[in-house]
């Protein structure tokens, strides 16, 4: 069986609000969110941290107007 696409969100420390990966299923439903520590401010970052909860990065990350995003898998 085939396992659906995931996107990780990732937002950097905003005033008032840590910094945040969601994982989004195929749907755009999020499934994960993990609150990161607040020194962590780049998608490299991010990116350790998502690697030690078990997901893989599976191609480069793409700026948005609040982060980043890439394509996950498990």
């Amino acid at each position: 069986m085939d396992r659906p696409d995931h996107t990780a969100h990732f937002r950097p420390t905003r005033s008032q609000q840590p910094a945040e990966v969601t994982i989004l299923d195929d749907r755009g439903v999020p499934t994960v969110e993990l609150e990161l520590p607040t020194d962590v401010g780049t998608a490299g970052d991010a990116e350790r941290h998502l690697s030690d909860a078990g997901w893989t990065v599976t191609a480069s990350w793409t700026a948005t107007d609040d982060g980043w995003t890439a394509p996950v898998s498990r």
